[in-house]
């Protein structure tokens, strides 16, 4: 419901496929569902928990808690950050052959955005 909240409506046309996402946005307040789903996160200890899940993708990212462990210490472009335990055996049920990238059809682009904190976005783009 959260998603359909944030969505435009209208991305895709203003047939059937907008219904959904302004219905959410008549019936809910980004507010509101977001202290539902914290009330919900916090309706059961992690550390009492056989099985927990991250939010990125569903049914598959179910795992027994001992995969996220104790927070382990890995490098990333220079900076050190901490991750899950056995992020091998989590990254291998959400996406399966993980280390082989898709076959160049098969390949999903993300849309990337420039963030630069310390440059105000009227001065980078060059309208003040």
């Amino acid at each position: 419901m959260l998603y359909f909240t944030y969505r435009d409506p209208y991305r895709h046309g203003r047939g059937p496929s907008s219904w959904l996402p302004l219905l959410c946005r008549k019936l809910f307040t980004v507010e509101g569902l977001q202290k539902s789903i914290h009330n919900l996160l916090r309706k059961y200890d992690f550390y009492k928990s056989k099985n927990v899940l991250c939010f990125d993708d569903g049914l598959r990212s179910i795992v027994p808690r001992e995969v996220y462990g104790t927070p382990k210490p890995y490098l990333f472009e220079g900076c050190t950050l901490l991750g899950v335990a056995d992020y091998d055996r989590l990254l291998t049920q959400m996406y399966g052959d993980y280390m082989t990238p898709p076959k160049e059809g098969n390949r999903f682009q993300h849309n990337f955005y420039y963030l630069d904190l310390d440059t105000p976005y009227r001065e980078y783009n060059g309208d003040r």
